[in-house]
């Protein structure tokens, strides 16, 4: 069973900790990670991460998605509900976010990892999203490869729920929140968790939602199109068996999701179109062209079974991990669009894992770490009808051997590293049909890839002593490349692999007399054929395909702290700095050189605040920043520039809470995206009234 945790802010968690007599220091507690495949405390991480702790998720509304949270992390960049976030200028969904990867198969660069299953990167973006019952979230920046293998270049979002416990327990939250545009939106959560027997307990979580998107529909046709729903289940068993050899635990996880789901969410006509201001958030079916408006709206559903064993040998522990994750979205039958969309993905993971000696700091002389063997399936299905024909069908199988493993050379130094071979084979197999002016076109395309990488990482990291750790490291990463037909033209096309070498340096130091700790990250890459996707003629929604640039570099600066100013008062925050660049720009267009990748902030920033007014009562209050950038490299559209503050206060009484939030206080409409030559724009929710109600026994 995984060890109990006393968390204390770091970067972004907001913790009541209680400050300690005025002779003696506050309690800092360990931050306790899980990104890194083994239980590693915060100073013995060795790279950019952000942890959001469990009070700072309650802190959230009950409608939040984790989008919602992660936003307050440095150098990341949320389009929306319906995205993955950009990592320091690597947009996490693949090349042109989740939309175009479904029809140009490219594979995530964000892994997003919940309960130790890596879940699919769905266009509706909708599994795994809510935050009900989530204990921790970890912000891992950068490349991955190492431990989560292909398709984490950007980084990874790692998710932890609570695990049952053998202690009784059962929660219900109730809650609504209104805004200008949509009808109300309710959730329903709840949770019961409790020994099934001496050696097995159980925690059963249920979500529901309903509501509809902000904004507003002219010339609305017959079916909704912003209205969604969804209904969640989840089920984990934990089970603990002495053994003749050793310790044995068993963690299964079950879980389905379904409902229905808009497209884009957050994506409205600008003024070009609409005359009206953006704030007014329109979307018009009489404008809308001959391939209509974003209106798509899906049925979703989600399965997923997991397995880890463990085997407590004492030498060392023996794991086995098997998933399986089945996602599927279909276009309901009265939607709006023209063609009707159907995408099923598939994800079979198998893997042995073998974890030996300290998993935390190792001293001189000590010798630690995790080896493993990794086998991984992925099928995706791409289908649409209508006026616009596609299909795709996708394989892909990687086999990996890997190792993260630490040698104390001293008390204070510590050599750190380890490499993964990775052996990659996919299969593209696309065909395109469209109706234009001037007559049918069509293209079909059928691809194979074959590569096998070495992935090597190497570091040092020096301890003056408990609180204060200096680390260094060079690491690389990869994403393989793919293929697709162009479904305006039917033109066929292939993008090559995309590779990136980084070095980091970390420090971080804690002053537990004054109840502050802080860190910064420095980091530069180095990029190798990265796989950008644009208009190649810009406004010109036809020539949109996925191309790799030469090479490219980013760069940049990320703090964040975090400080118990009194037993009552904490206050956080987070700064990241980002510089993108093509340093060497493909032969399509050698003018693209110097230009910023897009989707790139140059400066985000967090600042939040909780104080205790008593033991009831709590307020707390966010300020984020995304600093302006361009929508992809083309540098023609600049974004951003807009500042988000949410305010909320919490009453708690025995075992009922209480908690009143607005969120976007100003009601600012940050354009985080323009496209369709600047005649669509997706925006940040506009402001929002909530109201949530929480008993737990």
């Amino acid at each position: 069973m995984r060890k109990t945790i006393s968390l204390f802010a770091a970067g972004f968690s907001t913790l009541s900790v209680a400050q300690a007599q005025d002779t003696e220091p506050f309690d800092l507690g360990t931050l306790v990670l899980e990104g890194e495949r083994a239980e590693r405390s915060l100073e013995d991480t060795f790279v950019g991460v952000s942890i959001i702790s469990e009070d700072r998720i309650k802190d959230a509304p009950g409608s939040a998605h984790i989008n919602d949270v992660i936003v307050s992390t440095p150098n990341v960049f949320v389009e929306g509900k319906s995205e993955v976030p950009s990592i320091r200028g690597i947009q996490g969904g693949g090349p042109g976010g989740t939309v175009s990867a479904s029809l140009t198969s490219a594979l995530p660069r964000l892994a997003f990892v919940l309960d130790g299953v890596t879940r699919p990167v769905v266009l509706p973006n909708s599994s795994g999203a809510s935050l009900w019952d989530t204990r921790q979230i970890e912000v891992l920046r950068g490349p991955q490869s190492l431990l989560r293998g292909r398709s984490a270049i950007a980084g990874a979002i790692i998710v932890e729920t609570n695990d049952p416990t053998f202690t009784p327990e059962a929660a219900l939250q109730f809650g609504v929140a209104v805004d200008d545009f949509g009808g109300p939106e309710y959730t329903l959560n709840g949770m019961i968790s409790g020994p099934l027997s001496e050696n097995v307990a159980g925690r059963l979580t249920f979500e529901l939602a309903d509501g509809a998107d902000a904004r507003t529909v002219l010339n609305e046709p017959a079916a909704p199109i912003l209205d969604y729903d969804n209904v969640r289940i989840r089920g984990k068993l934990l089970g603990e068996f002495e053994t003749a050899a050793g310790l044995l635990t068993l963690d299964f996880l079950a879980e389905h999701q379904q409902g229905q789901t808009p497209q884009t969410r957050n994506s409205v006509q600008t003024p070009v179109v609409t005359g009206r201001p953006l704030e007014d958030r329109i979307l018009d079916g009489a404008l809308a062209g001959p391939l209509g408006i974003p209106a798509r709206t899906f049925d979703t559903e989600t399965n997923v079974l997991s397995l880890d064993a463990g085997l407590d040998l004492g030498v060392g522990t023996l794991r086995g991990v098997f998933s399986f994750v089945d996602d599927e979205f279909v276009s309901i039958p009265e939607q709006t669009y023209p063609f009707p969309f159907d995408v099923s993905e598939r994800i079979l993971t198998q893997e042995i894992l073998y974890e030996f000696g300290p998993s935390d700091r190792v001293r001189a002389g000590q010798f630690g770490g995790l080896v493993g063997l990794t086998f991984e399936q992925r099928d995706q299905r791409t289908d649409l009808q209508g006026l616009l024909a596609f299909s795709s069908d996708s394989e892909s199988d990687s086999r990996s051997a890997f190792a993260d493993l630490r040698y104390g050379l001293t008390d204070q130094l510590t050599i750190f590293g380890g490499a993964r071979v990775l052996d990659f084979n996919g299969r593209f197999d696309q065909s395109s049909t469209v109706a234009t002016p001037g007559g049918v076109v069509s293209g079909t395309q059928n691809f194979e890839i074959n590569e096998t990488e070495f992935l090597p990482a190497l570091g040092l990291a020096y301890y003056f002593d408990e609180d204060i750790v200096l680390s260094g490291s060079v690491r690389t990463g990869y994403n393989p490349g793919g293929s697709s037909v162009n479904i305006f033209t039917g033109q066929p096309f292939t993008y090559d692999s995309e590779r990136v070498a980084t070095a980091e340096v970390n420090f971080r130091q804690s002053f537990p007399e004054f109840g502050f700790r802080y860190g910064v990250t420095a980091f530069h890459n180095w990029h190798e054929d990265p796989q950008l996707y644009a208009e190649l003629v810009p406004g010109n929604r036809a020539s949109l395909q996925v191309i790799n640039q030469n090479k490219g570099r980013s760069y940049g600066l990320e703090f964040d702290a975090d400080w118990q100013a009194t037993d009552r008062l904490n206050l956080n925050g987070a700064i990241g700095l980002l510089k993108t660049e093509i340093t060497e720009a493909s032969a399509f267009n050698p003018a693209l050189e110097g230009n910023s990748f897009g989707q790139d902030p140059n400066v985000t920033l967090s600042l939040g605040a909780l104080y205790e007014i008593n033991d009831i009562w709590s307020v707390d209050g966010r300020a984020t920043y995304r600093g302006s950038h361009f929508n992809d490299f083309n540098e023609v559209d600049e974004i951003g520039d807009y500042w988000i503050v949410d305010i909320g206060a919490t009453a708690q009484f025995r075992n009922f809470e209480m908690r009143g939030y607005v969120t976007n206080l100003f009601d600012e409409t940050g354009v985080t995206r323009l496209v369709g030559g600047g005649t669509f724009a997706d925006v940040t929710e506009p402001m929002t009234v909530g109201f949530d109600v929480t008993a737990r026994w």
